[in-house]
């Protein structure tokens, strides 16, 4: 059975991709291939090719052949959000949902979200914006502009209806 090494489900801007990115550092600085997978893998790809680390935008993107793809510790970086994601073993994952699900899509389902929790033992971690002045006047931002299933996403990092 595969198993992956984390899973994050959290709010926007709580420091998921700094985690990440951290993260993929420390793999690297260890001699392990890493390959970060990201939107943001343009403006992250300086920072990430100083310590040997491949970064590309979707699951689908080419890996340089100098990375054994079996045997690089993979990162996904708002993999929600994304194409070409695969469960692979030993893998670290993170997102905001991109919206929310029923249960029946959960213990029923075979999308990601639900093959990633169940790979992972029905757990996750969730993270919260460190400063709660900050996070008290984005949280109510977000509840005036935002319909309440997107407040429940973005702000609450929820992901079931």
């Amino acid at each position: 059975m595969t198993r992956i090494a984390y899973l994050e489900i959290s709010p926007r801007q709580t420091g998921k991709t700094r985690r990440l990115v951290d993260a993929a550092k420390r793999f690297a600085d260890a001699g392990r291939p890493t390959i970060v997978v990201s939107a943001l893998a343009k403006p992250l790809r300086p920072e990430l090719e100083r310590h040997g680390i491949v970064a590309i935008r979707d699951g689908n993107g080419r890996v340089p052949e100098t990375h054994d793809v079996d045997d690089a510790v993979w990162l996904y970086d708002e993999f929600d959000w994304m194409d070409g994601v695969k469960v692979r073993e030993g893998a670290y994952y993170v997102t905001t949902a991109r919206f929310l699900r029923t249960a029946e899509d959960l213990f029923e389902g075979d999308g990601l979200l639900a093959q990633l929790l169940k790979t992972n033992g029905w757990r996750c971690e969730k993270h919260f914006e460190c400063d709660p002045k900050l996070y008290r006047y984005m949280a109510a931002d977000f509840r005036r502009s935002t319909d309440p299933d997107a407040f429940r996403r973005l702000v609450l990092g929820e992901f079931l209806k």
